[in-house]
């Protein structure tokens, strides 16, 4: 699988998330909760990442919490 690639690095997983329709963006706030809860990281600390990061980190989580691969509509192989 390809490393996850955004067009503008500059964006924080807040902003990229509330720029998502609410399904997909309801979905990332639940999986950041629970990585909040999981990871020793406060929710907003999480929300504060650089959305590449954050993305990866979403994707590490659900393999390791054996939730399925990565949401697709978030990836880009290279």
């Amino acid at each position: 699988m390809g490393k996850i690639e955004f067009d503008d690095k500059k964006f924080t997983a807040k902003e990229y998330i509330n720029d998502l329709p609410s399904t997909m963006s309801a979905g990332l706030n639940s999986i950041a909760k629970g990585m909040s809860r999981r990871c020793n990281m406060s929710f907003n600390d999480i929300m504060m990442m650089q959305v590449g990061d954050f993305m990866e980190s979403v994707v590490d989580f659900r393999k390791k919490h054996r939730m399925g691969g990565a949401p697709s509509p978030f990836l880009v192989k290279s």
